[in-house]
């Protein structure tokens, strides 16, 4: 019942004004990538029924929506915390770059990425595009925290959970989500999520003794 409390249905702007400054060691922000994803999943044909409750951003409101979510987390990180931020490389990688570091934020174009194998690739116009096998995300630092995992390389390594087992349409696999926090975050950790989706977040920090909660609209997902 913890960890369900934990997932709190609600839009992240009126929740986080409850989050008092510099209380957060790590952000976990997975947010809209700005892009029809309806349309996306028709036209590689996979299951589109997941996406019916699944709240997109329009991609003429991204760079302001962005720019309100990257801040209110720069305020209430502690001083020496992580921001790990999940993107889509085209076409928002620089836009995105650029509003995390005007916000305070240390970071390079040098991003992690989990790398999902070769099988089962979404492609939107395979006649002239490559599929891709990776997405990538910035991690972030707000002081002067360190790595735990030090010399790891930013290759993360695990297979997609299958479309058939999903319950929300950019699930992502608990293991892949706890190697992530412990690489940059330690037991006992404050968590963040501001967009919690399938909640899988919270499970994963959770198994390596972290505390995690965070905000949605949807009360389907939780």
């Amino acid at each position: 019942m913890d960890l369900c409390n934990r997932y709190i249905v609600r839009d992240f702007f009126e929740g986080i004004r409850e989050v008092p400054d510099k209380s957060i060691d790590l952000v976990e922000l997975d947010p809209p990538y700005g892009i029809d994803l309806r349309a996306i999943k028709k036209k590689t044909n996979t299951d589109i029924s997941l996406t019916q409750q699944y709240n997109e951003i329009q991609s003429d409101e991204y760079i302001p929506f962005m720019t309100r979510v990257i801040s209110e987390c720069y305020r209430v990180m502690g001083e020496n915390s992580w921001l790990i931020c999940w993107f889509a490389i085209e076409p928002w990688i620089e836009p995105l770059y650029q509003i995390i570091t005007k916000a305070g934020f240390r970071t390079r174009r040098l991003v992690g990425m989990w790398y999902k194998g070769d099988g089962n690739l979404q492609v939107m116009n395979p006649s002239i595009h490559l599929g891709s096998a990776y997405e990538p995300f910035f991690y972030c630092t707000k002081g002067n925290p360190s790595i735990v995992k030090q010399g790891r390389s930013n290759v993360f390594q695990y297979r997609p959970i299958p479309s058939t087992s999903k319950t929300h349409p950019t699930e992502r696999p608990i293991e892949l989500i706890q190697e992530v926090l412990s690489t940059f975050g330690w037991e006992g950790a404050r968590v963040l999520v501001p967009f919690l989706g399938s909640g899988n977040t919270i499970l994963a920090a959770a198994n390596i003794g972290m505390q995690a909660f965070g905000f949605d609209l949807t009360q389907e997902y939780k």
